[in-house]
């Protein structure tokens, strides 16, 4: 069997899932994927192959993860949020509703991406930096 279903969750294989995580209704885990201690994964989110999520993390409902992204402690990904394959996404820091993080894109510890935010692949935040909600 190359997958697990649970309440609607589908969390495929070799995914690790430490304890205190929370996976919601429809979510989906993707093969050799990471979901730290204490990190909660909300209804119909997708977290792709080989992402990791840190302990305290927060994805929302329908956003999605993909491949090889990285989403540091206690960061917050509002719904809807589109974090592209290789983004690296900093401790504490907050990815508002509707944004978007290109591939490769970094974006640095406490820094916040407002509402419908686009950053670009490859683009670097620093640590701290707001974007304001709608900027590309």
């Amino acid at each position: 069997m190359s997958e697990i279903a649970i309440s609607g969750q589908k969390v495929e294989v070799n995914a690790t899932i430490e304890e205190g995580a929370v996976i919601g209704p429809r979510a989906y885990v993707g093969m050799d994927a990471f979901i730290g201690r204490g990190a909660v994964i909300e209804a119909g989110a997708m977290v792709e192959a080989g992402a990791r999520i840190e302990a305290g993390a927060v994805i929302g409902a329908g956003a999605v993860i993909a491949e090889r992204a990285v989403i540091g402690a206690g960061a917050v990904i509002a719904e809807g949020v589109v974090i592209r394959a290789g983004a690296r996404i900093e401790a504490g820091a907050r990815i508002e509703a509707g944004a978007r993080i290109e591939a490769g894109a970094r974006i640095g510890a406490g820094a916040r991406i407002g509402a419908g935010a686009r950053i670009g692949a490859g683009a670097v935040i620093a640590e701290g930096v707001v974007i304001r909600a709608g900027a590309r």
